[in-house]
């Protein structure tokens, strides 16, 4: 369940969330079904973020930073994902429809 608090962190613009993320770097973030239409998250640091079964349609996330985190479910259809990173993720069932794609990095462990 989402912390509310921190998702009006995350609202209040990347700078705001980096900063905040910067000063808690080991916190795990819950943000499973979240509405997150349309944001923009350009740059963002949501490395190990749940983002399970969100909604991240239309949302920008140029050149985020994804890296461990649960996307199973997420609707990320109209997203743009140009040079965003996302290792070692969840992916399942990841809605993609109509998204940017373009430079998407996407690395799994090998072996899996």
């Amino acid at each position: 369940m989402a912390d509310q608090e921190l998702v009006e962190i995350l609202k209040q613009g990347v700078e705001v969330w980096n900063k905040w993320r910067s000063e808690h770097p080991k916190d795990v973030l819950d943000f499973s079904k979240v509405d997150l239409s349309g944001a923009n998250l350009h740059e963002a640091d949501l490395i190990g973020v749940i983002l399970r079964g969100s909604d991240l349609s239309g949302t920008s996330l140029i050149g985020a930073n994804l890296q461990g985190g649960d996307l199973r479910n997420a609707n990320m259809s109209e997203a743009i994902l140009i040079g965003a990173r996302i290792y070692r993720g969840e992916l399942d069932a990841v809605i993609l429809k109509g998204a940017d794609i373009r430079d998407l990095e996407i690395m799994q462990d090998a072996g899996i």
